[in-house]
Order: structure tokens, then C-alpha cells, then sequence
């Protein structure tokens, strides 16, 4: 019996790693308060002075604190310590007279490693957030995850080839399927960056697109055969035969899934893990997105309206880049949606 040929395995630039960008609350030190403290040699009184405290002094923005330490007790921010003689008269008996002023953690620690050294400042409440965790050291994707998310920077650079354009990929993560490939046609309108483009075809895949035969005629991407369970019309025609005849990229798979029709009973059925499992298509939600360039504000904010999952990108926009260059739009707490943003980066 003939054996079967082994699979060419795409060879990867091992170089490279993904690196989470973080919001700058996660990566940057604690910055520090000062409090008055007092020493408590009685350490019989400290339950008692305790309780008073959280009654007519709450440190209310310091509750990751812990107010003993040893026997060391913080009445209250340096700053508010003159305010507060009518409290500390009421408790004089119980304080001793003087104090020192005393520098502490201003802000709960998020990770691991600012637990550690605010805790050696002033004893912390923490807990920890495992995912969280994991991003910040670069281990939240599996090895198979990892080579996935390689491939697809391979497919970027390949594509980017003789081309003086910005590529953008979009992924169906629970297939590993991809959704749209995308370049920047600024020639035709100067708003039609990569992003912009993608987020279009997208739509396009969804029986929708703002520029469909306006600027893309269906001519340019492969006729939709509806016996097909997964939609062809987010990738150009030129993509799809790129990626049947390379030998590299011929195992991906293409296709979007379809809209789900509205009276679809599997709509009703509970215990979907996000809305793309429960409801199916609808924008980019639950998609991610790989870039070769760091968006701009504008593709950013697209890139949100669309409820993209996650973003990779390839390489920094020193000019206008809007995710780590110039601006975190990611860290906008006002947002009413944020996704998770990666850089692929080559290891020392």
C-alpha cells in the first residue's frame, strides 16, 4: 500500500513572538501616596483604634490597603492629615501625639510583579487575574495557537511583496478560517486605508458593503456558490488563487461563514461561549484582525465600531499609529467595546 506524502510543514520565523499590548496601567510602577502613620506600642489598643478609624476616618481611595502594619497604622493621606483634628481629637488617648509621614502604594496593584513591590512598601490587598497574567508574559497562547498566528505574519509579508501597500487579514478564530484579505487603495479615496478596506469585505461576506460596486466590482472576487456553507466574497479572486497555489498557504482554510437567518432556532439555544457562536456573523464581531502596519485612530476606532476580537500587527506606524505609537485607544475606558491588541516582535 502506497503511503501517503508528508505534509510540508511551513517553515516559520521562530524569531518571532507576540508581545500584549498592555494598557499603562499594567506596566508602568505604582505611583506612591504619602500618609501619616502612627506606632502603636499597645498592641492591645490597635482593635480598638481600628474601629474608630473606619468610622470617622474610612480611607475610602485606599481601600487596597491594609491600615496596620505591625504595629504601624495609617490615619490618613499626608495631604488631608490638617483636616482631620477634630476626628484626631476625639481618639487623642489613644494615639500618641507625633507621627511620621510614611510613602505607600496610591493604586491597587494589577499584576504579579507590582504586588510585589508594593507590598514591600506597605502590606496590599491583591488578586491576581490569571489571563491577565498570562498576557503580560507572553504565555496565553498554546504552541498551536502560536503557529497559527505565525502563519498568517508569514502571509502578510508574502503578500506585502513588491507591493508598496498595507495588508490586512481578518480570521474566524473558531475556525481558523479566513474572513477577508484586504489592501489600502488610498489612490481611489483617501480613507480607504487597509483596515478600512477589510471591514468592508467583511461586510461584503455578509450580503452587505458600503463601496460593493461602487469601487469593487463582483467581478473581482470568486462567484458565491450558495451550496458552499462558507462565503468566498470578503477575499479577492487574485487571494483565493494566491492561496490555492501556494504551497505554503494552500492548507489555510478560506471562507466566512453565512448570515444566519433571523428565524434560526439554533439563535434560541443557551450556553454559547460569545455572541459570534450564539447569533453567527454580524460586523467583525468576534473576528481578529491582522494588520502589517499599526492602525491609525481612524482605522482604530473603525476596527471598535466593528467589534473586532483582537488586533496583530506587524511593524509600528512611527507617524499616525494609534495602539502603541502615539496613543493606547485600546485603553479608553469611555469605549463601549475594547478588543485585545498583539505586536509581533523579534525575540533578542
Amino acid at each position: 500500500m502506497e503511503e501517503e506524502p508528508v505534509q510540508k510543514r511551513l517553515k516559520l520565523d521562530t524569531n518571532l513572538s507576540l508581545k500584549a499590548m498592555l494598557d499603562d496601567e499594567y506596566i508602568n510602577d505604582i505611583p506612591l501616596v504619602d500618609v501619616y502613620v502612627v506606632r502603636i506600642n499597645d498592641k492591645k489598643l490597635i482593635s480598638i483604634i481600628l474601629q474608630k478609624l473606619s468610622i470617622l476616618l474610612p480611607l475610602n481611595d485606599l481601600q487596597h490597603l491594609k491600615r496596620v502594619n505591625q504595629n504601624r497604622i495609617i490615619i490618613s493621606k499626608a495631604e488631608h492629615f490638617k483636616q482631620h483634628k477634630e476626628v484626631l481629637e476625639a481618639i487623642k488617648d489613644l494615639i500618641p501625639t507625633s507621627g511620621e509621614i510614611v510613602e505607600v502604594p496610591a493604586l491597587a496593584p494589577r499584576l504579579r510583579w507590582q504586588y510585589e513591590i508594593a507590598n514591600n512598601k506597605w502590606p496590599c490587598k491583591f488578586h491576581p487575574d490569571k489571563y491577565l497574567e498570562q498576557r503580560y508574559e507572553g504565555t496565553n497562547f498554546n504552541s498551536k495557537e502560536r503557529e497559527f498566528h505565525l502563519k498568517i505574519a508569514s502571509l502578510i509579508k508574502k503578500l506585502l511583496k513588491g507591493r508598496d501597500q498595507c495588508v490586512a487579514v481578518c480570521i474566524d478564530p473558531r475556525f481558523d478560517s479566513i474572513v477577508a484579505v484586504a489592501t489600502s487603495y488610498k489612490d481611489l479615496n483617501p480613507i480607504m486605508h487597509a483596515p478600512m478596506v477589510l471591514i468592508d469585505y467583511v461586510a461584503q461576506s455578509q450580503e452587505s458593503g458600503a463601496w460593493k460596486g461602487k469601487y469593487f466590482k463582483e467581478g473581482n472576487f470568486p462567484a458565491d456558490n450558495l451550496n458552499l456553507k462558507s462565503c468566498l466574497l470578503g477575499i479577492p479572486k487574485y487571494i483565493v488563487e494566491f492561496l490555492t497555489n501556494t504551497e505554503e498557504f494552500c492548507n489555510l482554510k478560506v471562507g466566512a461563514e453565512r448570515p444566519r437567518k433571523k428565524n434560526n432556532l439554533d439563535n434560541l439555544i443557551n450556553g454559547f461561549s460569545d455572541n459570534l457562536a450564539k447569533y453567527g456573523p454580524y460586523l467583525c464581531t468576534g473576528y481578529d484582525v491582522y494588520l502589517s502596519q499599526e492602525p491609525c485612530l481612524m482605522c482604530s476606532m473603525a476596527l471598535v465600531h466593528s467589534r473586532v476580537k483582537r488586533i496583530f500587527f506587524l511593524w509600528d506606524s512611527k507617524s499616525n499609529g494609534s495602539l502603541k505609537s502615539h496613543f493606547k485607544l485600546q485603553q479608553v475606558r469611555d469605549l463601549n467595546h475594547h478588543y485585545e491588541v498583539y505586536q509581533f516582535v523579534t525575540e533578542p
